[in-house]
């Protein structure tokens, strides 16, 4: 199976969270990973100073060139953080730039409180409105207690995933 793993990460958690996926599901399947970048990336103060205000407007950044076709992939993998109850702003703006025709999706979404149910089904009515059928999601509580366990909640679902 083709399987293309697309992510936003700021921190770097959902980043690690993309990894061990692209690891897990690699065995048996041809894996691609592809971040999705803000064409201008804040550092953490003016991320959450700024950013956060973009995330709650829903507003769709400028994010650097997407080079892949999802036509290639039997899988498609988004993941995103919640910020304050939403997407990260440069997947709606991934999401506006791409098509999801007949096309199997896969959702994970990295959070510390809340949000992650919301994120979702924001997440779900944007691709199959794109002709896209998510087939599966999990809600990934990240921070510092939770490292071992979200690598392991992350291998478990590309684990179901891949059968």
């Amino acid at each position: 199976m083709k399987i293309l793993i697309v992510y936003y990460s700021k921190t770097g958690k959902t980043k690690e969270i993309a990894h061990a996926m692209a690891n897990e599901l690699a065995d048996g399947n041809e894996v691609k990973l592809r971040r999705i970048r803000m064409k201008e990336e804040r550092n953490l103060l003016a991320t959450y100073l700024l950013d956060t205000k973009k995330a709650i407007r829903r507003e769709r950044p400028e994010i650097e060139v997407i080079d892949y076709d999802h036509k290639d992939y039997d899988l498609i993998l988004l993941g995103t953080p919640v910020w304050t109850g939403n997407p990260a702003p440069a997947v709606n703006t991934y999401l506006d730039r791409s098509d999801f025709k007949d096309k199997k999706v896969a959702l994970f979404v990295t959070l510390r409180l809340r949000g992650g149910e919301k994120v979702v089904g924001i997440l779900t009515e944007e691709i199959e409105r794109k002709g896209g059928k998510v087939t599966d999601s999990i809600i990934i509580r990240t921070g510092l207690f939770h490292k071992k366990r979200m690598i392991e909640e992350a291998k478990a679902f590309a684990k179901k995933l891949a059968v």
